[in-house]
């Protein structure tokens, strides 16, 4: 065998140049006035047919289904290509784009690189919206470049199963030996080269790294300086600066969009530096810097993710920054600490079992378990998801050797100490005159690894023979074969127990020293918490310190980075405020207090006669990705008000930030975006269901308010329902950042976030209350996002002697709610009307018989027809809104209902009867 397959490389290539054509063909589209969704959908699918010729029904089914499996890029015509016209194979067979006619070969609904393509053309998903935004930039005010996201990061994210963020490290690779062919450079770490190739430096990364810097920093000096162009100088400038544009920190850029549209219709691909890539008109071909971007990774993490060896566990990229980086003289060893049952075997054999696509070889050697057990333990590490690629492992992956301590070794110990010492020898041997086409790619480029060899137990190979002894042959022959590893190109894994005598020495002598452990095991009522703590990481940078584990399941070996290094990731771009270009006037559409009352007290007249609803001037306009905060007494259907803003549309505003504070808002509200909303709903409340039938309710009376059927703009909502116990901070701040990460991978980002019930936490969810700093790093999270948030809290009164009331969370709420107000951008108070009025206007005590006849006179005009309650009445007051005055009219919300409508008489006038006169 000359070398091994690189995953995804028999399509790498050719995707990229799909993807220029596509990009073309929307830019050219878009230019010519035509904006129709569909179209674009049928255009851009058109040219990733292909794919399926490449790979059968139910092989990397992620690159063909979409998020709800509706639309897939394989039509039903393309199930049977032996069906197909000869012209039509031909196509598929030479990577070519299909024929609009007839339709039926082509899928002409969104898919899931359909979406990407246009995501990567646009600020968000509305391409009518770019075309304007595009001849908005060149009619007055000529922006100084044309920028596109990199056809590079679109096929980066297509490879990647967006349910699995560890399969990235598979397009990784794929990305990164492709860099290396096209320039023909290979890191320096390679013993040695096949072919024609040049070596790079860590020195030569650096300097190219200090220029985009340096660039940075001269963008910084003017605000007038919006974007800053620059063009490689070698090989390495040219590795680098691909390598971020391929993970969106670069964009390409050119002096014009026809300039774009001709470089992307010839889909070449980058030539190696000394050809000079050029553009149409003859300038060198560069990159820009985004608007967002504050900094870039440090200079460790891109060495580590150039040079190391990626690892396909989630989280994994957090925890070694980017990848595994090998020493200088070739091998990595790892030392694996943990108690019984912590998982130190399982992570073993997973890393070797999710590293063989890479065409590396792992040999396991224990003393514990048996071969039949570790085989079949084997079998299960591989998740459905990775069972179903192309690059999929067989089972000649493994290969297993126990060292057996029977009873005639015992009698002969020497004969034992022979034995592991020949083991060791025998196996640095082979490594040691192991053919090079071992280590190389079938696309030539050196392999970071060449194998795994794992030494499961090494403390009972040790310590079997006789005491641990830094003296005893046996652990010199450890430390010989250790030094020998480093040699190898091989990973090294050496698994001991907890508290062995020996790992202060072992952890003198490997490269990376990890510990496992399980935590509160003997805790009646609590879920014991797997911990991996990293404790020594050379020739590379490393998260150190503790993270969460997770080994059961379906999904295999997971690791929860600790949230401090997960914001390290949202340092790299600025913390954008609330979009003023566009916004939701969802808090100032409601009804007269008369037409209220005729449609849903007297039943008078229906929505099909008379809808009734009207704009409130004074009303805020909540700006896309604003921060929401909706509190209040009792249960008011917050929940209810929250989805409502959440799914109600989106306006264009008109005019400059500026003016939006004269008090005239509505007059700034223009053209209607018609997008889908996509919600993420997390729930310390509600289940799912809750959720989905006040959904239902929802859309018809959006179509009332706003004329827009329930199956136009459907929003796709998404429920992360969290039971009450020892939820750790970590695993929530995780499990909502991965799930934004899989949505954006899908091509259809969540457009708005909705955390329901938050005043559960003090009650149901000790873990979260006691990391203190949570909230101001979650929202600090979900403020990198363009996403609109929307929090939900309840403050619970008891109602004690006299006029005194007691919070029943013992006011440990208030810092959250502080918090949450200083983050915001608009906080809404809900809270019961009947009380407000209450104790508005003067205070007195009433008996329980006065107040109920009090309740009565008041709520009259809610409880005269049809069973209406005035308890479902709450009162809906503006505490803040940002560049926005503050409305002096308060509007009344009806929980039954789930409209708003004007309360048009004062709240300090108890005295007055609410009722509605024809």
């Amino acid at each position: 065998m000359d070398g091994s397959p690189t995953p995804y490389g028999e399509v790498f290539s050719p995707l990229v140049q799909s993807v220029m054509r596509a990009q073309a063909e929307v830019i050219r589209t878009v230019s010519g006035g035509v904006s129709d969704a569909l179209l674009l959908d049928a255009l851009i699918n058109r040219h990733f047919s292909w794919l399926c010729a490449v790979y059968p029904d139910g092989i990397n089914s992620h690159l063909f289904k979409t998020l709800d499996d509706a639309h897939s890029l394989r039509t039903d015509a393309l199930y049977d290509l032996q069906a197909l016209p000869e012209d039509i194979r031909q196509a598929m067979n030479d990577r070519g784009a299909l024929p609009l006619e007839p339709i039926e070969w082509v899928q002409d609904k969104p898919t899931r690189i359909s979406q990407l393509v246009k995501h990567s053309l646009a600020l968000f998903d509305d391409i009518a919206a770019l075309g304007r935004m595009w001849d908005a930039s060149v009619e007055k005010k000529p922006a100084p470049e044309f920028c596109i996201r990199s056809p590079l990061s679109v096929a980066f994210n297509f490879l990647t199963i967006p349910e699995m963020p560890g399969s990235r490290a598979y397009a990784l690779l794929t990305l990164r030996n492709f860099l290396f062919e096209t320039f023909g450079v290979v890191p320096n770490n390679s013993s040695s080269h096949e072919g024609d190739w040049q070596s790079f430096e860590v020195s030569d990364i650096e300097r190219a790294h200090f220029n985009i810097q340096a660039a940075l920093r001269v963008r910084g000096v003017s605000d007038a300086v919006q974007l800053r162009s620059f063009a490689a100088r070698s090989a390495a400038e040219d590795v680098l600066n691909h390598f971020l544009s391929a993970q969106g920190l670069l964009w390409q850029a050119f002096d014009n969009r026809t300039d774009a549209e001709s470089f992307l219709s010839n889909a070449c691909v980058p030539s190696q530096a000394g050809d000079g890539l050029t553009l149409g008109n003859g300038d060198p071909y560069r990159f820009s810097l985004p608007p967002a971007l504050e900094r870039l990774p440090e200079l460790g993490e891109i060495v580590n993710a150039l040079w190391g060896l990626p690892i396909p566990i989630r989280g994994a990229d957090t925890l070694f920054r980017g990848g595994l980086k090998f020493s200088a003289e070739g091998g990595l060893v790892v030392a694996l600490h943990g108690g019984p049952g912590t998982g130190k075997t399982t992570v073993a054999l997973s890393l070797g079992a999710l590293l063989a696509p890479f065409g590396v070889k792992t040999l396991f050697i224990t003393a514990e378990e048996g071969e039949r057990d570790l085989r079949e333990k084997a079998k299960m590490l591989l998740t459905s998801e990775i069972r179903q690629l192309s690059f999929s492992p067989s089972e000649d992956w493994l290969y297993l050797q126990r060292l057996d301590d029977d009873e005639d070794q015992k009698k002969g110990r020497h004969r034992y100490m022979d034995a592991v010492s020949e083991t060791f020898e025998t196996i640095t041997k082979a490594l040691a005159s192991q053919h090079e086409s071992a280590g190389i790619d079938l696309d030539g480029i050196p392999k970071t690894c060449r194998a795994i060899i794992v030494l499961d137990g090494v403390h009972d190979l040790i310590m079997s023979a006789s005491d641990y002894n830094e003296k005893h042959p046996l652990a010199q022959a450890m430390r010989s074969a250790i030094a020998l590893y480093r040699k190898s190109k091989a990973l090294v894994i050496i698994t001991t127990g907890e508290d062995w005598e020996g790992q202060p020495a072992l952890d003198y002598l490997v490269d990376v020293a990890i510990r496992l452990s399980l935590e509160n095991v003997d805790v009646y009522g609590r879920k014991p918490d797997r911990m991996i703590t990293i404790s020594k990481a050379r020739h590379q940078l490393c998260a150190a310190g503790a993270h969460g584990l997770q080994i059961s399941g379906v999904k295999g070996v997971r690791f929860s980075p600790q949230i401090n290094y997960q914001l390290d990731h949202k340092a790299l771009w600025k913390t954008p405020l609330p979009d003023m270009r566009a916004g939701k006037t969802s808090m100032g559409i409601a009804l007269s207090r008369y037409s209220y009352e005729q449609i849903y007290v007297s039943r008078y007249s229906t929505f099909e006669q008379n809808r009734g609803f009207e704009q409130q001037e004074d009303a805020p306009i909540l700006f896309s990705g604003a921060n929401i905060f909706l509190n209040g007494e009792g249960s008011g259907g917050k929940a209810a008000l929250a989805l409502k803003i959440a799914i109600s549309p989106s306006f264009e505003l008109t005019g400059k930030p500026s003016r939006l504070r004269s008090g005239d808002l509505f007059t700034h509200v223009g053209r209607r975006i018609d997008r889908p909303e996509r919600i993420l709903v997390i729930s310390f409340l509600y289940p799912s269901g809750y959720y989905r039938n006040v959904l239902s309710k929802l859309l018809e009376v959006r179509w009332r308010e706003y004329g827009i059927k329930k199956h136009q703009l459907r929003p796709e909502i998404k429920v992360v329902h969290l039971y009450p116990g020892n939820y750790r901070a970590d695993q929530l701040f995780n499990r909502v950042e991965w799930e934004l990460d899989a949505a954006e991978l899908q091509g259809v980002p969540y457009s708005c976030v909705v955390i329901d019930g938050l005043h559960n936490i003090y009650l149901q969810f000790p873990e979260i209350e006691a990391y203190t700093l949570f909230w101001a790093q979650f929202f600090a999270a979900l403020r990198a996002r363009a996403v609109t948030v929307i929090s939900t809290h309840t403050t619970f009164l008891m109602q004690g002697g006299g006029e005194e009331s007691y919070r029943l969370d013992d006011k440990r709420s208030e810092p959250l709610r502080h918090a949450l107000i200083q983050k915001t951008d608009f906080t809404f108070e809900i809270d019961p009307y009947l009380e407000r009025r209450k104790t508005s206007s003067q205070k007195r005590t009433r008996s329980v018989s006065e107040g109920d006849a009090y309740q009565e006179r008041e709520g009259s005009v809610f409880e005269k027809a049809k069973g209406t309650s005035a308890s479902n009445i709450f009162g809906v007051r503006v505490l803040s809104a940002i560049n926005q005055p503050i409305p002096k009219q308060e509007l009344l919300w009806s929980r039954e209902h789930l409209v708003l409508f004007k309360n048009e008489e004062s709240w300090e006038h108890p005295q007055h009867e609410l009722s509605f006169k024809p």
